[in-house]
């Protein structure tokens, strides 16, 4: 049972074949508790240095990879169901990983933006100052023969991956744990996920919001704002560091007088009571730069092609 997906995975009467040098999968089937499963096809291949190589496909259909809750992940729960064609080739501690991954529709995945502690945050940058005599030397410099067997023991995944993610497929960000703000979206992405040479995750590509808003909340104060068609969310590299341009809107009827009380004054009776008339206005929520830490500006206007305005 894999706590994470909070489902039972099988494995039965499935056959490994042991013959030298390889270690053969033929049609290796994992069955997930909802009747779906996930195939594997290919070998591991033992080299003169006893090292293994893998030469193997992995394929699925309907596949769920998250179903979980914020009690088992306060910062990243939900469902997440995928469709992968995938392959896995070169040395087990560092293969390479290529293929491609669709998110399907009905997923729905919760990331919890973690808000930072002051205290750390006031540490940034300090320097600290330590007695070397107190430190042991094989921490500073270790052996060469020591880094090589250490670097034996880790393993490093080289990803290569196309990623589509679904237009019914919708992501939730609590922008602000204390306050609940959350953006909601859904649309169409198209994203490639690979490994820069420093070892961080890269992911390229544009999700282009069709359906989507954004829950406000502050103090008394709570709206809900409907994005906008066109609004995008564009990575170029460290996901972290996401470019959004989002503009949702919300509409509400106000009267204009408490904005131009000063204009208008000394104008005739009939103007005032004119003015004290609520008409539609749209307050427009336009959110910016990193998805980390948005910008969110506002812009009122008055509601376009109204009868009777």
């Amino acid at each position: 049972r894999v706590k994470q997906i909070s489902h039972s995975l099988r494995i039965d009467v499935q056959t490994i074949e042991m013959k030298y040098p390889n270690i053969n999968f033929n049609h290796f089937i994992i069955n997930y508790s909802t009747g779906h499963e996930l195939v594997i096809n290919g070998a591991l291949v033992q080299n003169s240095r006893e090292a293994l190589s893998a030469d193997l496909s992995v394929k699925t259909t309907d596949f769920t990879v998250l179903h979980n809750s914020a009690v088992d992940n306060g910062m990243l729960y939900g469902n997440a169901t995928i469709d992968a064609d995938v392959t896995i080739s070169g040395p087990v501690t560092t293969p390479d990983i290529s293929g491609s991954v669709g998110l399907k529709d009905g997923s729905n995945i919760t990331f919890v933006r973690q808000q930072q502690i002051a205290s750390a945050k006031d540490r940034e940058g300090v320097m600290q100052f330590v007695d070397m005599d107190t430190v042991r030397n094989e921490f500073i410099i270790a052996p060469a023969q020591t880094l090589e067997s250490n670097s034996s023991r880790y393993v490093y995944l080289n990803y290569n991956l196309n990623l589509d993610i679904s237009k019914e497929a919708q992501f939730n960000i609590i922008v602000d744990p204390l306050t609940r703000d959350v953006l909601q979206v859904k649309g169409a992405g198209q994203f490639n996920a690979g490994v820069n040479p420093n070892g961080d995750l890269s992911i390229t590509g544009a999700y282009n919001l069709t359906k989507g808003s954004y829950q406000l909340n502050y103090q008394f104060l709570k709206r809900k704002f409907i994005l906008q068609e066109g609004s995008t969310i564009i990575l170029t590299g460290d996901p972290a560091n996401a470019d959004v341009d989002i503009t949702a809107v919300y509409d509400i009827l106000a009267s204009p007088y408490e904005l131009i009380s000063n204009e208008v004054s000394n104008s005739a009776a009939f103007d005032t009571r004119l003015y004290k008339q609520k008409i539609p206005f749209q307050v427009f929520l336009h959110i910016t730069g990193r998805a980390t830490a948005p910008k969110l500006a506002f812009e009122v206007k008055m509601k376009e092609k109204v009868a009777g305005i």
